[in-house]
């Protein structure tokens, strides 16, 4: 019989985690985002400067860039490394490979039979995605436009033994997206996604002696907020 600690861990383990990847992208894109507004609220009351000095973001027409390698600041808050990189067919299509290393850290209740929940445990896990994204611009081009596109990314998480038991997991999310991009003429690059995945987990925990697997199916919203430089 396999114990039900084994089957908690198994089943609840990715679902737990895209909850709190929820929460950590709303927070972490207003802060970010937050600091943009002040700045632009700012250039935008002094006047006669406006027209002196050239603002943060220009696009210039024979100005081009043919790759942006962005970076995804809620990422951070796990911490886990998310760097994409977009390269340009053409003005109006792009594709783009995705790939992040790290740690996500969770707290939990320890669950001792089926109704009971009795204190908590903090348990990190190692934490690897890699994906791919095709890209059309819908409205603008490569350097300033709306996106529409579809993304695929494979994750994996593994946790060694603890408590005698190892748990790990692994995820394949595909899904369309609508999205804006910004590349200024000096490089800066701004990038934005919303949109849905289907998911599917599959997930192992197993000690010395027993072990268990769940699987589970999903559509999730996702968004996606990338700052980073093109060249």
């Amino acid at each position: 019989m396999v114990p039900l600690p084994l089957n908690f861990v198994a089943k609840n383990e990715w679902i737990e985690m895209k909850r709190l990847t929820s929460t950590i992208v709303v927070l972490s894109t207003l802060l970010v985002l937050l600091p943009l507004c002040v700045s632009a609220s700012v250039a935008s009351a002094d006047g006669n400067d406006v027209e002196e000095e050239s603002p943060l973001v220009v696009f210039d027409p024979d100005v081009q860039h043919d790759l942006s390698i962005t970076l995804s600041p809620i990422h951070l808050f796990f911490p886990i490394v998310e760097l994409t990189v977009e390269y340009r067919l053409s003005d109006s299509m792009g594709v783009a490979a995705i790939g992040g290393v790290g740690t996500i850290t969770t707290k939990k209740n320890v669950m001792f039979s089926r109704t009971t929940h009795t204190g908590e445990s903090t348990e990190s896990y190692k934490a690897y995605q890699v994906g791919a994204q095709f890209r059309y611009y819908l409205l603008g081009s490569f350097i300033h436009g709306m996106q529409i596109g579809a993304e695929a990314m494979f994750l994996h998480l593994d946790r060694s033994a603890d408590d005698d038991i190892a748990a790990k997991g692994e995820g394949l999310l595909v899904g369309p997206f609508l999205g804006y991009k910004i590349a200024a003429n000096d490089g800066f690059t701004f990038d934005i996604q919303v949109g849905a995945h289907y998911l599917l987990v599959i997930a192992k925990a197993s000690n010395a002696t027993n072990s268990a697997s769940a699987e589970e199916s999903l559509i999730t919203r996702f968004l996606n907020f990338n700052i980073g430089y093109s060249f």
